[in-house]
Parts: C-alpha cells; structure tokens; sequence
C-alpha cells in the first residue's frame, strides 16, 4: 500500500485517531480526532497552549504501558 492511501485511510477513520512521537508529542491527527476534542482544524490544536491534548489516552498511564 503506498504512503498517501494509508495517509488518507488515516484522515477518512470515523474514529479519532493520532501518531505520537517517542517523547509524547503528538505527531498527526485526523480530522475526528480535532472534532472529538473541539478544534477547527491543525493549526487551533497547534496553538492551544493546554497541556490537555498532550496526552490523548482516557487513562494517562496507559502510554507508558504502550511506551514500554
């Protein structure tokens, strides 16, 4: 499958989906993922300055389980 059908397989989930980096940093998002948490579009998650969608897991430690 080439890169730009898994990244727009990405974009079209009905279900709020992200990549994260190593550290934490969330790297992409589709467009359910900035509907469900209240964002426009890339660049108003961007600016938001919360520490709230850092962390996209319900239950905060569960990225270390996942990170381990």
């Amino acid at each position: 499958m080439a890169v730009r059908e898994i990244s727009t397989l990405f974009e079209q989930l009905p279900i709020g989906a992200f990549r994260s980096s190593v550290e934490g940093g969330l790297l992409q998002v589709n467009a359910a993922f900035l509907r469900i948490h209240g964002y426009r579009d890339h660049d108003e998650l961007l600016a938001d300055v919360s520490s709230a969608h850092r962390n996209p897991y319900v239950r905060a430690l569960r990225r270390e389980h996942f990170s381990a």
